[in-house]
């Protein structure tokens, strides 16, 4: 489970003392006096005090936790996961999907080779309608999800502390059983000051600080999602569809070269990406966006990047107009 950050500041100082703790993070004996009373330590600070001494307490934290429930694949549900791609993908990737494929409840699909991720998404989408299944998993080529190998997942994020009980999860039965049919798992931009990747926390320097506390089993609304370990119902493009018709791909030629009859992914404007147009339309047919914090994959870049490693996301570098 998820740390409790106000308890284990508390504990921290009164095990090592607030000249210790104030020595460890730079900050005075007065900032350090009011953790976990009026104020609060940066991420940045508790990154120092979870070094290795600190490491069993937090195991014992994390143990005496209370277990989330377990996840199990819908029963008679088909899902196709979808893996728009413009490049090679990371082998982790590869790794989580094998992990989580099963044959006779799953198809899987990628695009023809392309440079645009507009035309793959809808590339992909298009594939999705004509296949008869349910669900859309969306996965992108750089996003590893929980899989089961807590070893490795805690590795490839840079995090030892990462909560066993989200790495053991079937991510895509758990969005499947929120109900929700937009519905994606929360993830990080791929920098050290990485953002969660839902609208609220680029709104929100406190629902991004949240975001950066860990998995937890929580799921909330939000105003658009990012892509990369999503769940989409058919519903969802069918509804686009018939309250949006001018997505409709209206050249012939380009329709035929590309292999898709609708735009759900095409940006709506220049201050949208391909996957909050898709929320914004979305909304429009009448599906709310939500994001689960349950499922926290690791987002692929010069290394993994997850909750702990992007903590200094506490300023995001720029706040966009969604």
């Amino acid at each position: 489970m998820s740390i409790d950050i106000k308890k284990f500041v508390i504990d921290y100082v009164a095990r090592n003392g607030i000249d210790h703790t104030s020595k460890l993070t730079g900050k005075g004996v007065s900032a350090v006096s009011s953790w976990g009373i009026t104020k609060n330590p940066s991420l940045d600070d508790i990154q120092l005090m979870l070094n290795k001494d600190d490491v069993k307490a937090v195991e014992k934290q994390e143990a005496l936790a209370p277990a989330i429930s377990p996840y199990t694949f819908l029963e008679g549900k088909r899902v196709m996961i979808l893996m728009p791609s413009v490049r090679p993908i990371h082998i982790g990737v590869l790794k989580s999907f094998a992990a989580l494929y099963e044959k006779d409840k799953m198809q899987f699909y990628t695009n023809p080779p392309d440079n645009s991720y507009v035309r793959a998404r809808n590339n992909c989408a298009a594939k999705f309608l004509e296949s008869g299944c349910e669900y859309a998993f969306w996965l992108d080529d750089d996003t590893i999800v929980p899989h089961g190998d807590v070893e490795y997942f805690r590795r490839i994020s840079n995090n030892p502390q990462f909560p066993v009980n989200y790495i053991m999860i079937n991510p895509i039965a758990r969005l499947m059983q929120t109900g929700k049919t937009l519905i994606g798992g929360c993830y990080f931009g791929r920098n050290p000051r990485g953002v969660a990747q839902f609208q609220e926390a680029y709104q929100s320097v406190n629902t991004n600080f949240t975001a950066h506390t860990g998995p937890r089993d929580v799921v909330t609304q939000a105003g658009w999602i990012g892509f990369g370990c999503t769940l989409v119902h058919r519903k969802v493009f069918e509804d686009i569809i018939k309250t949006q018709p001018e997505i409709a791909v209206k050249n012939a030629a380009f329709a035929k070269s590309f292999n898709y009859n609708w735009g759900f992914f095409n940006f709506i404007d220049e201050e949208h990406s391909e996957d909050a147009s898709f929320c914004h339309r979305a909304k429009i047919a009448g599906h709310s966006t939500f994001v689960d914090f349950a499922v926290m994959p690791v987002h692929m870049g010069e290394m993994g990047y997850s909750y702990l490693n992007t903590a200094s996301a506490m300023k995001p570098l720029f706040q966009p107009k969604y």
